[in-house]
């Protein structure tokens, strides 16, 4: 047997990342089949491998995820029963990944580890006029915003809106939940900010409906410990992603007024191709006026009521397109007067681009502009999130201010590595396309106090930026995935606090491997999202590769402080202590509970349990000279593959890394047993994506 030097994982290490992956175990077929057939006792559609259902849920249109093959998919009709799934996953220990609308840019809406939670039957939209102070859209947590949409226009409700998604196939749960870009965002702020109650099923089976009232609380007043937890709740519900604390089953969405009486938008769509030539030796792919013209249109402080989208869309062998988008809360005098005002500095420099975003603009009721011309705007993207459509992509995204330094530098980087994108893949199928998602507005500036303290934490951006790498071949995806890399790193600098990101354009994982994706996805709140997992997800069930992580305690007290009261103590380091009682007094006092408890838990744990049980399967599976210490500590070992099979009976399993192929893990136990020797690396199998057990075979 022979070995190689690999870095050493501490006991304490390798217990953590066996507790967070403890759920993550394979199930045989027959296990599976007896999960559905519960389910289906249950009378809750389910579906396995072959069957349509199943295929069509699974179907992805990024090749990288084409594998991607969940043990069964479960379409739940209510939350009662997401609940049942619920209870039953948990105690079979099945791992369950959620798919709301499937937009998912890095795969996250698919698995191939234990069930795939489609809720797409659950996808009723309503308004409802009567039972609040303002008008709620009530949307149920696998709805597009397409349902509510078609809902509005339905009922001529024009001059209404739902703070919703530019794409109508956007899924509401995800997009909510982690902020939300909205077309008319500029004017009511992000998604979530209109957020006004969330009900949501946790890992125990339990339904809970926390709302904005929860955030409500009187100076003076002592709330109990269930009224902070449900408070922390909601406020990481507006902005934390999707995934992370449960299945949100329905949604209440502030409906929105615009601002023309007569209920109509303006809505524009011109697809600019600036002329340009470079030079030989030149890399760039616009000239210094079309510069000039996009550093100025992005560091222009335009108005609330005005949103105008872009992209750079630059795919080989053909001429760069500068894609622009218009929604316009006013009216079309209004905005001609805007873009080519007749006094003053004028936004746009370029005369033609002034001249066709003016023409190409139009003004329509806003039911039809949500319902159909959306669809016109993101034709693009909606045909290219079709299973039908495969290809391979790769993804990275920023979060931008519009100081003219800031762009002008950015501009810059885009032109000349745009120009060597097309040099370095003459003659391939492929694309890259930067696109400019204009934010700001009251996404910046709040009215309501209490929102600014939201768990979306990059308000001051004035572009979420998003890159998108597409290309047919499978010979590209390392040069394609170095290239990513190079241009996201160098991009980085220039984003908020040189790290920001989307959560609802995350990286893929091989990307987010070795960076601090939380402080990119969270900010400030990372760890107050952190103490909030503790107490609604705290076995870590809802653990998922980029989602908010469990934290052990870190203040003096012993506890981490959780929701609003931590998010601005980290923005206001320097309070003091003698000021009035505030929320966050009584945050820190029961954030300290439950961190208590946490301890508690792990310290209840033996720390030898693991190794001891480690070595007792070792030692059954016949492997000659394997120390505790080798498997604890962390080294590289290799064993006969003969030795080694698929169990799913020992909880908790030893945790093997294959580090062949992923395809090789998906191959039944009998087509694989032929190969002699496999490398299995216990130093990294506890995050393994191929989870085995070493049992003995008897041969």
């Amino acid at each position: 047997m022979t070995s190689t030097a690999a870095p050493r994982k501490t006991a304490k290490e390798i217990r953590e990342a066996i507790d967070e992956q403890r759920v993550a175990i394979d199930l045989s077929r027959k296990e599976f089949r007896a999960f559905a057939d519960f389910l289906k006792a249950e009378n809750i559609p389910v579906y396995l491998p072959g069957e349509p259902e199943y295929e069509r849920s699974v179907a992805n249109p990024n090749l990288f995820y084409r594998f991607s093959r969940p043990g069964c998919v479960v379409q739940p009709l209510s939350a009662s029963d997401v609940q049942t799934i619920m209870v039953e996953a948990v105690s079979s220990k099945i791992p369950m990944t959620i798919k709301g609308g499937g937009h998912s840019y890095s795969g996250f809406s698919t698995t191939d580890k234990g069930i795939l939670l489609d809720l797409g039957k659950m996808n009723r939209a309503r308004l409802d006029t009567k039972t609040s102070t303002y008008p709620v859209m009530i949307m149920q947590g696998g709805a597009q915003w397409g349902h509510a949409y078609k809902h509005l226009i339905n009922g001529k409700h024009n001059g209404l809106v739902v703070n919703g998604g530019r794409c109508p196939t956007v899924g509401v749960g995800g997009f909510i939940l982690g902020g939300g870009l909205a077309p008319f965002g500029r004017s009511f702020g992000l998604g979530s900010d209109t957020l006004v109650e969330a009900t949501i099923v946790t890992s125990d089976g339990k339904i809970h409906t926390v709302s904005r009232k929860d955030l409500e609380f009187k100076v003076g007043e002592e709330p109990n410990k269930d009224q902070i937890h449900r408070r922390d709740l909601f406020w990481a519900l507006c902005g934390a992603g999707g995934g992370n604390f449960g299945v949100v089953v329905e949604f209440k969405l502030e409906i929105h007024t615009l601002s023309n009486p007569d209920g109509l938008v303006v809505a524009g769509k011109y697809e600019w191709q600036p002329a340009y030539t470079p030079g030989p030796q030149e890399d760039a792919v616009v000239s210094g006026g079309t510069l000039e013209t996009m550093n100025r249109f992005y560091s222009y402080d335009w108005p609330d009521k005005c949103t105008i989208d872009s992209s750079w869309i630059c795919t080989i062998g053909k001429p760069l397109t500068i894609r622009f988008l218009v929604y316009y809360d006013g009216n079309k005098t209004e905005f001609t007067e805007l873009i080519d005002p007749q006094d003053g500095e004028k936004p746009i420099a370029n005369k033609e681009l002034r001249d066709m975003l003016t023409r190409r603009a139009i003004e329509e009721p806003s039911t039809l502009f949500l319902h159909e011309t959306l669809v016109d705007q993101w034709s693009d993207e909606i045909v290219r999130a079709f299973p039908a459509n495969k290809g391979y992509s790769h993804h990275a995204s920023f979060i931008f201010r519009n100081d003219r330094e800031r762009i002008e530098n950015i501009t810059r980087f885009l032109n000349e590595n745009m120009g060597k994108f097309r040099k370095q893949f003459v003659g391939e199928s492929a694309t890259i396309q930067v696109t400019w998602i204009h934010s700001g507005g009251k996404v910046s500036k709040p009215d309501n106090p209490e929102i600014d303290s939201s768990a979306y934490p990059w308000r001051e951006g004035v572009y979420n930026v998003y890159i998108m790498l597409q290309w047919d071949g499978k010979w590209l995806q390392n040069d394609m995935r170095t290239w990513l890399d190079n241009f996201r790193r160098s991009l980085k600098e220039y984003s908020l606090e040189g790290k920001a990101a989307y959560v609802n354009f995350p990286f893929p994982d091989e990307m987010a491997s070795g960076t601090d994706y939380e402080s990119a996805y969270y900010g400030k709140n990372s760890e107050a999202l952190r103490a909030i997992k503790n107490h609604w997800d705290e076995k870590g069930y809802f653990d998922w590769s980029q989602g908010v992580k469990r934290s052990a305690p870190t203040t003096a007290e012993g506890a981490s402080e959780s929701g609003p009261a931590a998010a601005k103590r980290e923005a206001a380091p320097e309070a003091k202590a003698t000021e009035e009682p505030t929320i966050g007094s009584f945050a820190v006092a029961s954030a300290a509970e439950v961190a208590e408890e946490t301890v508690e838990a792990k310290a209840a744990e033996e720390p030898t349990e693991y190794a001891e049980q480690k070595f007792e399967i070792l030692k059954q599976a016949k492997v000659v000279g394997l120390q505790v210490a080798d498997v604890v500590g962390g080294r590289t070992i290799e064993i006969p593959y003969k030795t080694a099979r698929v169990v799913n009976d020992f909880v908790p399993p030893v945790f093997i890394e294959r580090k062949e192929d992923n395809a090789y893990n998906q191959s039944p136990p009998d087509q694989i047993a032929q190969e002699q020797w496999k490398t299995f690396d216990a130093s990294t199998a506890w995050s393994s994506g191929g989870i085995f057990a070493i049992t003995d075979l008897g041969f």
